[in-house]
């Protein structure tokens, strides 16, 4: 087993990033996948090869915008200003758009400030098993029933 942080970036530098994304899903998988619910994520969004045009091309829902971008907020006005464009760009096509590598309140803030519909990062929580999710969740699912139940009662009432 090979760590896509791995094999992508040779992928990428040998110009087999393209072949090797067709092999695995030519386009009318993706849009298979969709039919069925899946949503589909353009992950890293400005780097490598996540170019503008696989947004026309493929059939995203969401935008992930690279952590490169996301680690610098607050010290480089370049990477404000990707972000920013970045999430305006999704707003304008109609996708989510995600910020990876979220690690400290003030990226959180900046990224609520742009409006970024999602955040990911070791702020929250450091990657963990699937078994791990399970507790992580547990408090959020916990008021999420309070939540439906206190609905429940008031529309009962």
């Amino acid at each position: 087993m090979k760590s896509p942080a791995e094999f992508i970036p040779v992928a990428e530098e040998t110009g087999l990033i393209i072949p090797l994304g067709e092999w695995i899903l030519v386009l009318e998988k993706l849009h298979q996948l969709k039919s069925y619910g899946v949503q589909i994520s353009m992950d890293d969004f400005g780097t490598g090869y996540s170019s503008l045009s696989y947004l026309r091309s493929f059939p995203f829902d969401k935008i992930k915008i690279d952590q490169s971008f996301v680690r610098v907020l607050g010290e480089r006005e370049d990477s404000l200003a990707i972000v920013r464009a970045v999430i305006g760009l999704g707003r304008n096509l109609g996708m989510t758009t995600t910020a990876e590598g979220v690690e400290t309140g003030d990226q959180l803030d900046v990224l609520r400030d742009e409006r970024c519909d999602e955040v990911q990062g070791f702020l929250f929580s450091p990657a963990v098993p699937l078994k791990e999710t399970h507790r992580l969740l547990a408090p959020v699912q916990s008021s999420m029933s309070s939540v439906a139940r206190a609905v429940a009662v008031a529309t009962a009432g």
